[in-house]
């Protein structure tokens, strides 16, 4: 059953604020500032911010970029969202 349009935001947002807490949590486990990370991904620091605080959806090429720069990969970074089997 299609989602309405208000359900997928809902959606999209719980998302991203899911896997912006994971990326958070990896970069500290490993003692990496947000500037450490932005630098090693070849991002803007200001959008790994949004990223982590969940307010910016990144592309997949963003989150391959992160999850590189982690030694990860994309599916280690979105395992949060499979396992709550919210989306």
């Amino acid at each position: 059953m299609p989602l309405h349009a208000g359900g997928m935001v809902k959606q999209v947002n719980i998302a991203q604020r899911r896997v912006g807490k994971h990326i958070r949590e990896l970069r500290r486990k490993r003692g990496w500032s947000q500037e450490l990370l932005a630098a090693e991904a070849g991002l803007n620091i200001n959008y790994l911010g949004g990223i982590e605080r969940g307010e910016r959806n990144p592309s997949l090429r963003n989150l391959a970029k992160i999850a590189d720069a982690l030694g990860l990969t994309v599916p280690d970074l979105v395992e949060p969202l499979r396992a709550s089997h919210q989306i």
